[in-house]
């Protein structure tokens, strides 16, 4: 959550971040501290499977001006 209240408070006109829902796409949504995420690891075959990336989607960010 830290990560995602950096980058938004420097951006201008940006006064407070209120978080109220952080919690990845096929949970439940509730306010998570931290999201984890999937490292790569050695799958069947000895294949590597990759590694997760944690994205925002902006559509709920309600980044519209007040």
């Amino acid at each position: 959550m830290s990560e995602v209240i950096s980058i938004l408070q420097p951006i201008p006109g940006v006064v407070a971040v209120d978080i109220d829902e952080l919690y990845l796409f096929d949970q439940t949504p509730q306010l998570q501290q931290r999201l984890r995420s999937d490292v790569p690891q050695i799958g069947l075959r000895t294949e590597i499977e990759p590694a997760q990336l944690l994205l925002l989607d902006p559509a709920p960010l309600g980044l519209g001006v007040a």
